[in-house]
């Protein structure tokens, strides 16, 4: 493919198509990942590249990234029944292939099933001494075509396997056909997928041929069986994605938003203070750490009556979109007297650049997991929703994972669970568990506000503070944007 004409109608058509029909898709055009000025985190990650990856995401297509690739993924898909579960045997007559093979499958998400005493001892009866009847299984160079057919029956019926990779070198002991042979024997009637490599021998009359007549996928190299498996087990896994409608968008103060913006368009400001920018956040509904917002140091006895300390003295401007670029942020300000010389520092630092600045007091958030929330209105693919990992460093790992509107509750779930920082999420290394509902909460919040006030470009979250359940998870900075001129 190389454009979408219509993204919502192509989500809806293909996620009701994948339920039954694997469907594979090779984007052209993936250099151009949105080139684009982005004054948000959220807007320099999501590149039209990232919206593909998420609208074929959620439909359930699986994307190829070449076309070779997906002859590999497909060769498997219309061949082979879908594999029960992530478990994988791995047979061969020689040992690097089979563990580069092993490698890949690792490396994709597939687990290297363990063999269960009654194999392991059945296998070692079929073979020499020297073979190895743990997984991988290495039936070493003297395998024939006897020992082929038994060991992949014996394995095949394992209840620990979900799935085979069948590696065959062609070496001056053995015959190539008669292995085709009885490999075709032992699968035939199979439920579970055989995956079989044929390295070296792709010629006419190597069996390849007969392989590919009984419904076998034949590959050159165990590595690319492993990724095509891999693919086959997550279009299980997406197939069974619940059918649940659009997650209903929450209620917010629109009417608030909207009136907001509109008088910045009229002032032809495009980037909103911090401190209009966490107004916004309150009225669609998203938790904000306790803030007050003060213009002079006279004001700072009555805002910390709503605050605890230690504080966070923060520069709200719309001219100074960095804060950190100027040392707008000082943090740790446990006494009303550190509060006060904070906020005639940073004063005094941005009004030499912006008059109008004013400086945000905010509670200190207690450590939690740092989250980035945001969303951007793309041209072609409209609301797109990011959640990931977040703090500074946001733009160096890319930890992120991208939502196209509109979402369902199973794909915000996805969209945490995609990415590679979600065990901090879950508890890794003894840690309490976050409130993932409140964070899907969040998303789902981001995406109403987008589709509620068209007049906003781009959101940026940025750390939201995730808490455990019983704690609050809210925003300790964020960022608004409105459209350029002409957008």
């Amino acid at each position: 493919m190389e454009s979408f004409g219509h993204p919502q109608k192509f989500l809806d058509v293909a996620a009701r198509v994948t339920r039954h029909t694997p469907v594979i898709a090779v984007k052209a055009g993936r250099s151009a990942a949105g080139a684009r000025a982005a004054a948000s985190h959220t807007g320099a990650l999501a590149g039209s590249d990232g919206a593909v990856d998420a609208l074929l995401a959620q439909s359930g297509v699986i994307r190829a990234d070449t076309v070779e690739e997906c002859v590999v993924y497909a060769s498997a898909l219309a061949t082979q029944p879908l594999p029960s579960g992530p478990r994988v045997a791995v047979i061969t007559n020689a040992g690097g292939p089979a563990i580069l093979a092993t490698d890949t499958a690792v490396a994709c998400g597939l687990q290297i099933a363990t063999l269960t005493n009654e194999t392991t001892t059945s296998l070692r009866a079929l073979l020499p001494p020297e073979a190895s009847v743990r997984n991988p299984i290495d039936m070493i160079a003297s395998a024939q075509a006897p020992q082929y057919e038994a060991v992949v029956t014996q394995v095949a019926a394992d209840p620990g396997v979900d799935a085979l990779i069948v590696i065959f070198t062609a070496l001056e002991t053995n015959q190539p056909a008669p292995v085709a042979d009885a490999i075709i024997a032992a699968t035939r009637g199979l439920t579970k997928p055989v995956l079989v490599c044929f390295m070296r021998t792709m010629t006419e009359g190597s069996g390849v041929t007969r392989l590919r007549e009984a419904g076998l996928p034949v590959y050159t190299f165990g590595e690319d069986a492993a990724r095509a498996l891999s693919v086959m087990v997550r279009y299980r896994t997406a197939r069974q994605r619940p059918v649940d409608p659009p997650a209903p968008l929450p209620e917010g103060d629109w009417a608030a938003i909207t009136a907001l913006c509109d008088t910045l368009t009229r002032q032809q400001r495009r980037q909103m203070t911090l401190a209009d920018a966490q107004r916004v956040l309150e009225w669609a509904g998203i938790p904000v750490w306790p803030w007050r917002e003060v213009a002079s140091v006279d004001e700072v006895p009555a805002a910390l009556t709503g605050l605890r300390l230690p504080a966070v003295a923060k520069i709200s401007s719309a001219v100074i979109v960095h804060k950190s670029d100027v040392g707008g942020v000082l943090l740790g300000l446990h006494s009303p007297e550190a509060v006060s010389a904070a906020v005639v520092a940073l004063l005094e630092r941005a009004r030499r650049v912006d008059p109008a600045a004013t400086v945000v007091l905010q509670q200190q958030a207690p450590a939690g997991v740092e989250v980035i929330a945001g969303a951007v209105r793309d041209g072609r693919f409209g609301p797109l929703v990011m959640c990931g990992l977040g703090g500074v460093f946001v733009e160096v790992f890319k930890d992120v994972s991208l939502g196209v509107h509109p979402l369902r509750r199973s794909d915000i779930q996805a969209r945490l669970r995609r990415l590679r920082a979600f065990p901090l999420l879950d508890g890794a290394r003894g840690r309490p568990k976050t409130d993932l509902a409140a964070l899907e909460d969040i998303l789902r919040r981001l995406e109403a506000l987008m589709v509620a006030c068209p007049a906003i470009a781009e959101v940026d979250i940025n750390p939201l503070i995730a808490a455990p359940i019983g704690s609050l998870t809210a925003a300790a900075d964020a960022r608004v944007t409105l459209p350029a001129d002409g957008a």
